[in-house]
C-alpha cells in the first residue's frame, strides 16, 4: 500500500509539473504571436519594417495612378515648391537630380527595412537564412542563364 501511495504522489507531482510546463510553454507561444512584444523587443526593426512597407506601398500606388500621364505632369498642375522649380528651371534639370536623390533615398531606405526584416524572421525562424540564400542563389543563376 506504501509504495502504492508513493507512485501516485510521484505521478500526481509530474502531472503539476506538466501543467505548469505547458502553462509556460503557451504563454511563450501567446508572446511570440503577439506583435507587440516583437514591437517591444525590437522597435527599430518594426519600424524599418513598417517604413519599408510605406515605402513599396506608396511606390506602387503612385505608379499604376500616374501610368497615363507623364511624370512631371501632375507636380506643374499641383503648383507649391515645385511648380516653382519648373518657373526657375524649365529644362526640369533640378527636378531631375531632386527625382534622383530621392529615388537613391528611397533605395537605402528599402534596403535598410530589407536587411532588418531579414535579420529579424532570421532569428524567429530557424532555417530562414538558408532557404534565402538558396532561393538567392537559385535567381542569380537563372539571370545569368537567362532562363528568367
Amino acid at each position: 500500500m506504501d509504495e502504492m501511495t508513493r507512485i501516485e504522489q510521484t505521478i500526481h507531482t509530474e502531472r503539476r509539473n506538466l501543467d505548469r510546463n505547458l502553462t509556460e510553454l503557451e504563454q511563450q507561444v501567446r508572446s511570440m504571436a503577439d506583435w507587440r512584444t516583437h514591437y517591444r523587443n525590437h522597435t527599430l526593426a518594426a519600424v524599418g519594417v513598417a517604413a519599408g512597407a510605406g515605402v513599396v506601398v506608396a511606390m506602387l500606388t503612385a505608379r499604376s495612378s500616374g501610368s497615363t500621364e507623364s511624370p512631371r505632369a501632375p507636380r506643374e498642375r499641383s503648383g507649391g515648391a515645385m511648380s516653382a522649380f519648373a518657373r526657375l528651371d524649365p529644362r526640369g534639370r533640378a527636378s531631375s537630380r531632386l527625382g534622383g536623390t530621392w529615388d537613391d533615398i528611397l533605395d537605402a531606405l528599402v534596403g535598410v527595412a530589407s536587411s532588418a526584416a531579414i535579420r529579424f524572421v532570421s532569428q524567429h525562424v530557424s532555417g530562414f537564412e538558408e532557404e534565402l540564400s538558396n532561393s538567392q542563389a537559385l535567381r542569380s543563376g537563372s539571370i545569368r542563364s537567362g532562363t528568367r
